[in-house]
């Protein structure tokens, strides 16, 4: 009995801190009267709960000859796993990598900031959560072309994060244990509360596109 109770208190624990967010996407009639299948889409966002290092970066950004330098920490908040499901056939593609998160500034001028006390307090850290690869899809392709693949982009490919950082002897720090739960990601991302996809076909160097656009959450 103690060991059911500490597995389902540890899956109400690992709730907590998780957020799943779903989407149809069909694309059964695209360019060409291609059929390119229906999917089911998840994505699960689980909060990292130990507290995150951020180091300072520094790059420099030129605009009309203006030089300008760019302090940036990124901070690791969570993990991120992506799933695409077809409804049909029940193929199925997983993607699981790590969330981060960065915090940035950008000098009026070459000067860079070096001070981490300059990032403490409310701030909204920026994650990349786009897949950055095309999904090769399960069907057949048009006339010419040797496959079907989809780059699709969960929450338009980022999220905007409220988050407060600390400096903890003498470094950038964030308790990330909340920053991936649905009121956060809801609260702060209703702008991007949507995939975006592009579908194409491809053969060697060649592609056609068969479709592009949007769906809500």
């Amino acid at each position: 009995m103690k060991t059911v109770l500490f597995i389902a208190g540890l899956f109400l624990n690992i709730n907590v801190y998780a957020f799943t967010q779903n989407a149809t996407l069909d694309f059964t009639n695209l360019y060409n009267s291609t059929n390119a299948g229906k999917y089911e889409m998840s994505i699960t966002f689980i909060s990292k709960t130990t507290p995150s290092v951020g180091a300072l970066k520094f790059s420099t950004h030129r605009d009309d000859n203006d030089l300008y330098c760019v302090t940036e920490a990124q901070f690791e908040v969570g993990q991120m796993t992506f799933s695409l499901t077809d409804v049909k056939t029940g193929w199925n593609f997983i993607l699981s990598k790590a969330v981060l998160a960065t915090v940035s500034h950008q000098a009026d001028n070459e000067t860079c900031i070096t001070d981490v006390n300059f990032f403490a307090g409310e701030k909204t850290l920026w994650a990349q959560v786009g897949l950055n690869q095309a999904i090769e899809l399960p069907v057949a392709a048009p006339v010419g072309y040797e496959r079907v693949a989809a780059y699709l982009s969960p929450f338009n490919g980022y999220l905007n994060l409220a988050a407060k950082l600390t400096v903890v002897n003498g470094q950038l720090v964030v308790n990330p244990s909340t920053l991936l739960t649905a009121k956060s990601i809801t609260s702060q991302n209703t702008q991007n509360a949507s995939v975006t996809y592009y579908v194409f076909a491809s053969k060697e160097n060649t592609s056609l596109s068969l479709g592009t656009g949007l769906i809500k959450f």
